[in-house]
């Protein structure tokens, strides 16, 4: 940067500590991890610290043939700027003080234009292609610049004035940015004093009602202000009224006045960045608050239908454990209509009573015909519950939170049909109906074998107790003490052997109880814990925008302090040049 495009070369030392405080400022400003996080955001405050030190930038902005060229052809009396019947500029002119009159190009679209104009010592002006140009680019980089200005020269030509496109660059500039904004009516030449009166109102009112507030507008004609400046022709120089925006531009806005809008204008700027994003805070701690709303209709929803799912569950297992108990019930009744008294004389029988093994086979059936049944209606109940809680989670005004639901929570139909198959080879396996009869009635035979000797001996003791009986009544009930001595050895036998079957059940049993026949029958648990997480999510998301909430109020204080400090401080610029 050149010593005569500084801001540096014209402040006083007041002056420059209020520079160098605002520079500090818009940099700890630039550092919030809020800014950082919007590249664009963060992009356009590095940029105006970067330009901060530049001179007073006048920015001519207007739609194509609006007269922008020969508005600042006439300003520095010279045609600096092409002019034509036809869209001539296709790139932004930056003009600047030079000691030679030169032209280099920065980058494409942008010319830089060195000239030894005094006045251009203290601003530089900025010559825009029309905001309606057909070319993108123009545009694009006309918005870039309107930024970093600190006045904008806002041209309308009077055969068009306040155009749709017009109106929209002014909302841009105004809404955004907040820049002050000067009208330069051109082209007054073409038009009677009564018809230049009538527009000017015109503009007045669209300001009034559609961007709410009052312009300085200038009504000029460039083409005989050039005309009357490079002939030398006074009364020509009078009807363009130029000299009225001229005497504005280079001597209302003194050095003073241009350097304190200078070092306010970055001000005004990040307070409307301010606003903005303290707005899209507040909205996105009002959307918190909805989508914890919604979190907490979909756990009431979880809750119910976890009632309902554990009490369809306990349903099933109660009916399952039935049918197992069934098996438990047959060795009861097997064991005890076998082991009896009766049977104990011929202990080489294999014929016994209820070894039929068809009321073991019917509860094998219903458990083997339960389980699918039951599956399926769980994994029904949860896709209803799944289709219920997106619907509810559609609300959400977080996209992330959305992904709450699972989009399956049922296993796939393949995966779901090799679950229920396994299942149902285990149960066969385990509830192996012939084992269990075979099992049993060795453990009869054994003990029937054990039985008929204990029951010998019963007897024996009953007829040597009979031939007795004529001796003594005390021998007499040595018989019957033998007999009830076989019937309780029959009674201890029939419980330890059955004792040893279902023990053997017991543990076939509880490997099927512990099979996981419902593999998502604990799903809504799953639901609940990311609930929960979310929750915290959200509630993380809360505090750090209220944090930056108080962050950027902190730094808005900061910024009209120092904006009054401006206002209110005297000589902060050294005596005009030129």
């Amino acid at each position: 940067m050149e010593n005569y495009d500084t801001i540096l070369n014209v402040l006083s030392e007041n002056g420059k500590l209020l520079l160098q405080e605002e520079m500090a400022l818009l940099s700890e400003f630039s550092q919030l991890p809020l800014l950082k996080a919007n590249p664009s955001t963060f992009a356009l405050v590095q940029d105006t610290l970067d330009h901060l030190p530049e001179l007073f930038l006048l920015v001519v902005v207007g739609e194509v043939k609006s007269g922008k060229s020969s508005f600042i052809n006439a300003l520095l009396g010279k045609k600096i700027c092409k002019e034509g019947v036809t869209p001539v500029t296709d790139k932004i002119h930056i003009i600047r003080y030079g000691e030679t009159d030169t032209i280099q190009e920065l980058e494409p679209y942008i010319l830089e234009h060195r000239y030894p104009f005094a006045p251009l010592q203290n601003l530089f002006l900025v010559d825009t292609p029309g905001t309606n140009s057909l070319i993108r680019e123009h545009q694009q980089i006309t918005e870039r610049f309107i930024p970093r200005c600190d006045l904008v020269l806002f041209i309308t030509s009077i055969d068009r004035p306040f155009t749709d496109s017009e109106r929209r660059l002014l909302e841009y500039i105004k809404d955004l940015w907040g820049k002050k904004i000067i009208f330069i009516l051109n082209k007054i030449d073409l038009k009677e004093p009564a018809e230049i009166q009538e527009v000017l109102a015109y503009i007045k009112k669209n300001c009034q009602e559609l961007l709410q507030f009052d312009p300085l507008l200038f009504a000029v004609s460039g083409k005989l202000a050039y005309d009357g400046r490079t002939k030398e022709n006074p009364e020509m120089l009078a009807q363009s009224q130029f000299q009225a925006v001229e005497d504005y531009i280079f001597k209302t806005l003194s050095a003073e006045e241009r350097l304190k809008m200078k070092l306010s204008n970055p001000i005004v700027k990040c307070l409307k960045l301010m606003e903005t994003l303290q707005k899209s805070l507040g909205k996105q701690i009002e959307h918190i608050g909805l989508d914890e709303d919604i979190l907490k209709e979909i756990k009431r929803a979880l809750e119910y239908e976890q009632r309902v799912l554990l009490q369809n569950y306990k349903q099933d297992m109660t009916q399952i454990h039935q049918f197992l108990a069934d098996f438990t019930d047959w060795g009861v009744d097997f064991f005890q209509e076998n082991l009896q008294f009766k049977h104990c004389w011929n202990p080489w029988t294999k014929k016994l009573y209820m070894s039929d093994d068809r009321r073991l086979r019917r509860s094998q059936d219903m458990i083997l015909e339960w389980v699918p049944k039951t599956q399926e209606k769980l994994l029904q109940a949860l896709a209803n519950l799944t289709k219920q809680l997106a619907s509810i989670a559609s609300k959400f005004q977080n996209p992330e939170c959305k992904k709450i639901v699972p989009q399956d929570t049922t296993l796939t139909s393949e995966v779901q049909k090799q679950h229920v198959q396994d299942i149902l080879q285990r149960l066969q396996h385990d509830l192996n109906i012939p084992l269990m009869v075979e099992c049993a009635q060795t453990l009869i035979q054994e003990q029937q074998h054990r039985q008929f000797i204990a029951a010998s001996a019963g007897i024996g003791a009953f007829v040597v107790g009979s031939l007795l009986a004529n001796l003594s009544g005390f021998f007499a009930w040595l018989g019957v003490l033998g007999l009830g001595s076989a019937a309780g050895v029959i009674f201890y036998q029939r419980k330890k052997s059955f004792g040893v079957w279902k023990k053997q059940l017991a543990a076939k049993l509880e490997e099927i109880r512990s099979l996981e026949i419902w593999p998502h029958a604990n799903s809504t648990s799953l639901f609940a814990e990311t609930i929960a997480q979310y929750q915290s999510i959200l509630q993380q998301e809360l505090l750090k925008n209220e944090e930056s909430q108080k962050t950027l109020q902190g730094f808005k204080q900061k910024f009209l302090a120092l904006d009054a400090k401006i206002k209110a401080t005297k000589k902060i610029s050294l005596q005009e040049k030129g």
